[in-house]
């Protein structure tokens, strides 16, 4: 299953769910910048990386086929920091697919999309400008998904990505993952059900679990896991930063699985 440029987007910037979250370690944060400065490049890694693999780790003693994962940074470049990108991302195998005008209720925008495969993997950059903002700065979107397992080769890959495009920027990017997997049958209790579902955050990832929507082929679970870095806000004011859904396709009789840190981000 690949990752659309469509469906990365949307993600973005229609979240179906039944509260509002804010972030409260956002790309602007003063804090977050010292915080960077003094513990580096590793800790900004394993913020993504240990939940990563945790959640892979619990769906890997599960009855269920991974079958992709995801990781997706957003944020802001300065224009000097958006020229020093375009040569780390020539430099480093990419190449420009588009480059194109868009408007958007009558405001211009200018889209870059740089794309580059490696090691069984994509990595898909969006770069969205608009030519009349003062100053100038670009918005972006960097999703890399693959099915390879998550190991020490693709945790090394993943500090490349950190060392060579964020470490050095002024704001460091929002940041997200997420994990599919598919198996065989129907939403029931003893095997893959609401109560089996549940277990999978409260026991599995020692999650407190904040909220959940179930219908007859649907569930979807909000946990918080204390030792995870990033945390969301639900209009509640409840602590989120884990989101774990399934849902049956009657027609191919199988469940989707699909669970996110700290949010999912894509349709699901």
């Amino acid at each position: 299953m690949r990752l659309s440029w469509g469906e990365g987007i949307l993600g973005f910037m229609a979240l179906v769910l039944p509260f509002v979250f804010l972030l409260v370690w956002g790309p602007h944060s003063h804090i977050e910048a010292l915080t960077r400065t003094i513990q580096g490049n590793d800790h900004l890694v394993d913020t993504i990386a240990r939940p990563t693999q945790e959640m892979a780790d619990m769906l890997a003693g599960k009855p269920v086929t991974i079958t992709q994962w995801t990781v997706y940074w957003r944020g802001t470049l300065t224009a000097q920091e958006e020229e020093e990108w375009r040569t780390r991302l020539t430099q480093t195998g990419f190449s420009l697919q588009q480059n194109r005008a868009d408007e958007v209720h009558g405001h211009p925008l200018l889209r870059e999309h740089w794309t580059k495969s490696e090691n069984g993997s994509i990595h898909r950059l969006q770069l969205i400008k608009d030519p009349h903002e003062t100053p100038q700065a670009a918005k972006y979107i960097y999703v890399w998904s693959g099915t390879a397992n998550l190991d020490q080769l693709w945790l090394d890959e993943l500090r490349a990505i950190t060392q060579t495009f964020f470490i050095h920027l002024k704001h460091f990017p929002e940041s997200f993952s997420c994990l599919e997997a598919i198996t065989h049958g129907r939403l029931k209790d003893g095997l893959l059900g609401q109560r089996e579902l549940k277990q999978w955050l409260t026991n599995d990832l020692q999650a407190d679990l904040v909220h959940e929507l179930v219908e007859d082929r649907f569930v979807s679970l909000n946990g918080y896991v204390p030792s995870w870095d990033h945390v969301l806000y639900s209009a509640n004011q409840e602590k989120i930063n884990v989101h774990l859904s399934a849902r049956y396709n009657a027609l191919q009789d199988t469940t989707r699985i699909t669970i996110g840190y700290p949010l999912i981000l894509k349709t699901y």
